[in-house]
């Protein structure tokens, strides 16, 4: 037979050659299908200068389109799933950034973006839609689902058209991720707007007392005493309260208030989980006036079952 022209790819022309090992994978893909007396060929043109073509030839008496068709659509639509989800995504998750949340500040869309990244590694359950690796495969197969079922029945393929009227499913979730995302971003954004702020009032205020010791038991249990060993009791600690343009900041407030209104000079801080969050936070507002402790006679006394039960500095 004749060569025949199955279809044709139209895509933008990208500057930094993200597409070559897409074509090179389709090429390869053709190439392991086609057998004795099929040749199966891919073609790549450039229509203009921002745009190319990837075009699929066949020829060869043995070809038939009834029985080798599926084959080639089938494998052509695996190629270009692969390369919807590993470089339009990303083009896709600006635009809705930008345009779906008006945001356009280049700084805080890169920002957003990396949060969206970091939701889409999430394990699925912890997110209804996210892009977890079963999602993922779950996404891949409708979207190759969909590019096959168009070059079953059209010969031309506009790659940003087909993304945006024939994969609205995509756009749907990727949009849900993004705006989960944004609600990360401004939550993490105040929660650092305050810590700064918390930060500066710790750096102008006087020290009221020479140090303190903070034994964290364990969860959001802690226990504070004097420079001497002495527990430091609930109707010595005045209350605290700060304004700020949330209220709904969610990090321990009553031991970091705690902190701030008692005012020492040096906190030692004793703890058996160092990397957990109210530690870092104490560790950030306080900076170099914590010293941190995993394994001090305190700990020993209180942390770790000994039995000295006398505070002294580490």
């Amino acid at each position: 037979m004749d060569g025949l022209h199955l279809f044709t790819i139209s895509l933008k022309l990208d500057p930094q050659q993200h597409t070559d090992p897409f074509y090179a994978q389709l090429s390869q893909r053709m190439q392991s299908i086609a057998q004795l007396g099929k040749h199966i060929a891919i073609k790549r043109e450039y229509a203009s200068s921002d745009r190319e073509c990837w075009t699929c030839e066949v020829s060869g008496e043995a070809f038939a389109l009834t029985e080798d068709g599926p084959a080639v659509y089938a494998q052509a639509s695996e190629v270009l799933a692969a390369y919807v989800l590993r470089y339009e995504e990303l083009h896709l998750i600006r635009s809705i950034i930008q345009h779906d949340f008006d945001y356009y500040e280049e700084q805080e869309v890169e920002q957003i973006i990396q949060y969206c990244y970091q939701i889409m590694d999430e394990p699925e359950e912890l997110l209804d839609v996210s892009g977890s690796a079963s999602q993922r495969v779950k996404w891949h197969g409708k979207i190759a689902e969909a590019f096959h079922q168009y070059l079953t029945e059209h010969t031309m393929l506009n790659m940003e058209g087909f993304v945006r009227f024939r994969l609205k499913f995509y756009w749907t979730e990727l949009r849900e991720i993004v705006e989960y995302a944004i609600d990360e971003y401004m939550m993490d954004k105040q929660y650092h707007e305050f810590i700064t702020l918390l930060k500066y009032f710790v750096c102008v205020q006087e020290a009221k007392v020479p140090a303190v010791h903070l034994v964290h038991k364990g969860e959001y249990e802690f226990q504070l005493f004097d420079e001497d060993g002495k527990p430091m009791e609930p109707s010595a600690v005045e209350s605290f309260v700060i304004e700020t343009v949330d209220q709904d900041v969610n990090f321990e407030d009553m031991i970091v208030s705690t902190l701030i209104t008692v005012s020492p000079r040096m906190i030692y801080l004793h703890t058996k989980e160092p990397g957990m969050q109210v530690i870092k936070t104490i560790r950030q507002i306080f900076e170099d006036r914590v010293v941190l402790c995993t394994y001090c006679p305190v700990c020993r006394s209180l942390l770790h079952g000994g039995t000295s039960s006398t505070l002294r500095h580490p």
